[in-house]
This record gives structure tokens, sequence and C-alpha cells, in this order.
């Protein structure tokens, strides 16, 4: 995931006092991911930064205590970052509920980084809170536009019946 602004407690509420000047964080993160993506390197690993979601919680007067759930957040990222070595895990359900939160379309997102985005996390929500329901067409979608993308199901299932019907009726 990407960081956060502020340490989430167990339960991952943030506190919404003394909360960090943003571009401090987001270098901070920046400064982080660079030494991550030195070590890696070494072994043939991708890396990808996942987008957070952010609820009416998190997003106090509308700011985020949470980064890279906004597309501005990663083009900061890839302009101090000056590397494309680094791609986006894109969670459809975390962009479904920040879209909603913080006012931006969800395809202006995709849009925007298609070129950066590696990897799909399908699953959907009511757009309020992350609840990780079958990804619906929309979510399926993706993987037709995002083509060379490695697309992961990220659902819960009450049954494995359910979750083969699932898969069936998305295969056909």
């Amino acid at each position: 995931h990407g960081g956060f602004r502020v340490d989430p407690s167990l339960s991952l509420e943030f506190p919404t006092e003394n909360v960090p000047d943003y571009q401090q964080c987001l270098d901070t993160f920046v400064d982080s991911i660079r030494t991550i993506a030195e070590r890696v390197d070494a072994y043939d690993v991708e890396l990808s930064v996942e987008n957070n979601v952010v609820t009416e919680e998190n997003a106090p007067d509308g700011e985020s205590l949470l980064l890279f759930a906004e597309p501005q957040d990663f083009h900061q990222f890839y302009q101090k970052l000056a590397s494309e070595d680094i791609g986006i895990l894109l969670d459809t359900g975390h962009l479904k509920v920040s879209a909603r939160t913080l006012g931006f379309e969800l395809e202006q997102f995709v849009e925007e980084l298609a070129e950066h985005i590696d990897v799909l996390h399908l699953h959907t929500n009511d757009g309020e809170t992350d609840q990780h329901k079958p990804p619906t067409s929309q979510e399926m979608e993706l993987i037709d536009e995002l083509d060379s993308v490695t697309p992961t199901l990220e659902a819960h299932f009450k049954t494995k019946t359910q979750l083969r019907n699932y898969i069936e009726s998305v295969s056909k």
C-alpha cells in the first residue's frame, strides 16, 4: 500500500491531530521506495505501489490522511522518483471508495495512469467502505482495457461453490 500521513491504531483508525505535511510524507515514502527498489533489483522482483482506500473518516475536511489514493499522488511520485520501474497495483475497490470520498472520476484515474498499472486487485463495494464484493462487469472490463496487467480476484465468497459459479459466469 501507499503510505499514510499518520500511524493508524491496530483497528486502522487514523488520528486527525498533528498530521504531518503532505509533501514531507510523500518525500519520506519516495525515499523509502527508492531504497527498496535498489535492493529488489538484485532479486529480479517487480515492485508496485497499491492505491489506498480513503473513506470519509480518513479525510477530515476533505484532506486525506493516506497517500496514493488520487491520480496526482502517483504523478508526483513518478516525478520525484524519476523511475519507470515501479508500477501501480490498482485495487478497484479502493479506487471506488476513494473516488467517491475525494471527488474524482474512476475513469480519470485509470486513463491518466494506465501506462503504470501492472497489477489489478478486482472487487467492488458500495462506494463507502471496502467490502470486497465480487467484481461487476465494470471492474472486469479493466482486464481488457489494461491487457498487460496481472489480474487477481480479491473478493469474499461464502462457499467454494459460489466462487466456482462466479468464475464460470465470467469465463463464458
